[in-house]
């Protein structure tokens, strides 16, 4: 009876179960390990792919283009055109005058531009344009002219032209001629007319602003269109819904 009272005192043997650590920390270690391994599989084909491909372009950036709008204190460049002439009287005795024109601007000492001359003819055709820079209210142009001599140009004539009758409408009409030398029917065509700031632009400017006029005509024509659609679909549903008001 001793002998077995002795042997129920002594401790049992501890069983290893699920729960012991010593059991737990290499199975948890075997799993992050498996789950590490995708895990740095995935950052290095995230790498190769980043390291493989071309840098992204810089974003675009829009040029800003300022608009140097002329004032009136500054003045306004025009646009000259001398067409042509008619009934131009003869100064020579063995040919028609060998005539080509002048522009003058009112306080200006020298002549803002002259034509090409056209020999041997009554009634020359120059088409010759020409900008003029600085007109204010109130200047006055003058266009006189003349026979190309070897001794002394003739004179065969002259207009002059407010600037009243062009920076507010454009001018295009044929003015008689009067002074010395002018013939009783001589005529010459002129248009006028102030540069508009699309004008103004140089080339590649004006190309750029025109795009974005039309860009913004467009833009107005799409808000239109959503405004009359608006409209018609309340429209709908007012009669819709019986109402007639």
């Amino acid at each position: 009876a001793a002998k077995a009272e002795a042997q129920a005192e002594q401790p049992s043997p501890t069983l290893l179960t699920e729960t012991d650590p010593s059991k737990q920390q290499p199975a948890a270690a075997a799993e992050q390990g498996a789950e590490a391994a995708p895990a740095a599989e995935a950052a290095t084909d995230t790498g190769a792919a980043a390291s493989s491909s071309e840098p992204a372009p810089p974003p675009a950036t829009a040029e800003l283009h300022v608009l140097q709008v002329p004032t009136a204190e500054d003045g306004y460049k025009v646009k000259v055109v001398v067409v042509s002439a008619r009934g131009l009287k003869k100064t020579d005795l063995l040919s028609e005058a060998d005539a080509y024109c002048t522009c003058e601007v009112s306080g200006r000492t020298e002549p803002v531009f002259t034509t090409a001359k056209v020999s041997n003819s009554a009634n020359p055709e120059w088409n010759h344009e020409a900008e003029v820079a600085g007109i204010k209210a109130g200047d006055i142009l003058t266009f006189t002219i003349k026979d190309k001599d070897w001794a002394f140009d003739d004179h065969l004539g002259k207009v002059t032209l407010k600037a009243e009758h062009f920076l507010e409408n454009n001018f295009d009409d044929e003015v008689k001629l009067t002074g010395p030398g002018a013939a009783e029917e001589a005529y010459v065509k002129l248009r006028v007319h102030k540069v508009t700031m699309i004008e103004n632009f140089a080339s590649e400017e004006k190309e750029v602003a025109a795009a974005a006029i039309d860009e913004v005509a467009e833009a107005a024509q799409e808000v239109k269109e959503a405004v009359e659609a608006a409209v018609e679909a309340v429209e709908v549903k007012k009669r819709s819904n019986g109402c007639c008001c």
